[in-house]
């Protein structure tokens, strides 16, 4: 199995684990597992991770970026601009943490709701990078009506439709 198979599986299964924080150890194992005489196996590919703010976006951007991976971090929260949900972490810090790995990583304020700001992003990358080789969909939103990741179950069917 690739790197690239593994990352694709992995970024579509990542709702279905119990705990989601399983899911950068699982990435850290295989790339740790496959390196051979120090060699990175992603050295050389570019990968985007869409909500790579915190939790399994960070995990999985920090694996890519230590396999060697140039990572684009996107998502809402930066220093200048903090989640409104009073959330600390920011894509700044998991582009810093990436580096003090020895990865290369590059942190875009990114609201994928909005068409523009994900067109610009992939413009940049392909200006930058001439390629993508990962794509990693880890995107949250935090929307207040989920009550903090609660049952959709529980959610008012009037506000339904902005839960999917």
């Amino acid at each position: 199995m690739s790197a690239k198979t593994l990352i694709a599986m992995i970024a579509t299964v990542t709702a279905s684990f119990a705990a989601p924080t399983m899911v950068p150890t699982v990435v850290k194992n295989y790339f740790r597992e496959n390196m051979v005489c120090g060699m990175m196996p992603l050295s050389g590919q570019v990968a985007v991770v869409a909500g790579a703010t915190r939790g399994a976006g960070r995990g999985i951007a920090r694996a890519l970026g230590e396999a060697g991976a140039v990572v684009y971090c996107t998502g809402r929260s930066t220093r200048d601009n903090p989640s409104p949900y009073k959330r600390q972490e920011t894509i700044e810090e998991t582009a810093e943490m990436i580096a003090m790995a020895g990865g290369r990583a590059v942190a875009i304020r990114v609201d994928h709701t909005l068409e523009s700001e994900v067109q610009a992003l992939f413009e940049r990358v392909d200006k930058e990078q001439g390629r993508l080789d990962v794509l990693v969909n880890s995107v949250a939103g935090e929307d207040p009506m989920m009550h903090q990741w609660g049952s959709f179950w529980n959610t008012h069917l009037e506000n339904g439709g902005s839960d999917f």
